[in-house]
């Protein structure tokens, strides 16, 4: 990723991107974990606390419909087709 689509997803200009890579600043509180949100890692990999090569990424909402949608749709298309 970039740093002008890492300053595009985290709401900041990319200089300041610069300045966050450089030391020369650092992030307002909120800064770390929107950058960590936006390249899918915990705020521990940004750190470099973490000596695992996997980052634990937060779980993904699933695109699948559940099975109540499936149930709904169902007997949405059987009541259609009477």
């Amino acid at each position: 990723m970039t740093a002008v689509a890492l300053a595009r997803r985290v709401n900041v200009t990319p200089p300041a991107i610069s300045q966050w890579e450089h030391r020369l600043r650092t992030p307002k509180s909120s800064g770390p974990q929107a950058v960590a949100d936006a390249l899918g890692v915990g705020l521990d990999i940004l750190k470099g606390d973490v000596t695992s090569e996997e980052p634990e990424r937060p779980p993904q909402p699933s695109s699948e419909p559940s099975l109540e949608q499936l149930i709904r749709a169902i007997e949405v298309k059987a009541s259609a087709s009477r």
